[in-house]
């Protein structure tokens, strides 16, 4: 049986990448909405799973990005109905504000670059946090953090600095700060025109540890979307 993922993608710059071929090799129809680009957002009532992509927009701009308010009612609508979503980065941020948690402008500065997540000890109870390597690693980049939890949120994963790297609400909606669709040299774009992102040592760093670690970080990446495609299709026997 071939199931359906539909995805919203904010802007062209940070598409699904490499997490395509990962779904399709499981089987699933990959179908991606652009809004930006004049296409609807997907009807919640037809879905089967939905990702949140990430983007430079913050979680509240509705101004600037008219989708915003509308998703947020969808990712509310995924999470009553008990609907598989995973949310990336400034979908993660959508999830958490969605369900009544809060977004802010991180004070210590933006984080950029490859971060190793330790889970929880509710993560083995997690029907996709257990999929995953303990601690996992991934691209990072984010200057907005999740600093307060959706009431019925279940912490999963996090660092020192960032507690809310990984997160569940309700049954099926999950929240992961990093971006385990990035292949290397997209992340690295995005890091070559941020020009105030990082100083420029710390950049020819994070360049370095990208190529050191580009097999770890394709690997931990798979494992998200393997365990996010087996949660859909368990939810959906």
């Amino acid at each position: 049986m071939i199931h359906r993922i539909d995805v919203v993608e904010h802007e062209p710059g940070a598409p699904l990448g490499r997490m395509v071929h990962w779904f399709e090799d499981q089987n699933f129809d990959v179908v991606v909405h652009r809004p930006y680009a004049g296409d609807p957002l997907p009807d919640g009532e037809s879905l089967e799973a939905l990702i949140v992509l990430g983007g430079q927009p913050g979680a509240y701009d509705d101004e600037q990005v008219p989708w915003l308010p509308p998703l947020r009612e969808l990712i509310s609508e995924m999470v009553s109905r008990e609907t598989p979503l995973l949310g990336i980065c400034l979908g993660a941020q959508l999830l958490a504000v969605a369900a009544g948690g809060e977004v802010q402008r991180s004070p210590r500065g933006p984080e950029i670059g490859i971060v190793e997540v330790e889970l929880t000890d509710t993560a083995s109870d997690d029907a996709l946090a257990a999929q995953l390597p303990a601690p996992y690693q991934g691209f990072s980049y984010h200057y907005d953090e999740v600093t307060a939890l959706p009431p019925n949120a279940v912490r999963l994963g996090g660092t020192t600095e960032f507690p809310n790297q990984l997160f569940r609400v309700g049954s099926y909606a999950w929240g992961i700060q990093s971006h385990p669709e990035a292949v290397p040299e997209r992340f690295l774009s995005w890091m070559d025109r941020d020009v105030d992102g990082l100083p420029t040592e710390e950049r020819a760093r994070t360049r370095r540890k990208v190529t050191e670690l580009e097999e770890v970080l394709r690997s931990h990446g798979q494992a998200v979307a393997k365990a996010f495609g087996r949660v859909v299709k368990e939810a959906h026997r």
